[in-house]
């Protein structure tokens, strides 16, 4: 299966590029495949929203075929 993911704010400077295709497995979840990408970055430690194909979603989503998913960190304005 493939996933489109895509980097949001800081996370596109920690990566070098602002999205990727990425070969996954079935049974695969957000939260796994964030810990799979991060591992070459030294883990990023900062809160992050996950969202696929534009809907916000918890860190235990299970992904699809051609699914895209968004990681981003948290915006806050002033």
């Amino acid at each position: 299966m493939t996933v489109k993911v895509l980097f949001f704010a800081g996370l596109k400077d920690y990566f070098g590029e602002s999205e990727k295709q990425v070969e996954i497995k079935e049974s695969v979840t957000v939260i796994d495949l964030w810990k799979r990408l991060s591992s070459s970055i030294n883990s990023v430690s900062v809160p992050l929203l996950f969202a696929v194909n534009e809907n916000y979603v918890k860190g235990s989503y299970v992904l699809k075929d051609k699914d895209t998913v968004a990681f981003m960190t948290p915006v806050a304005g002033g």
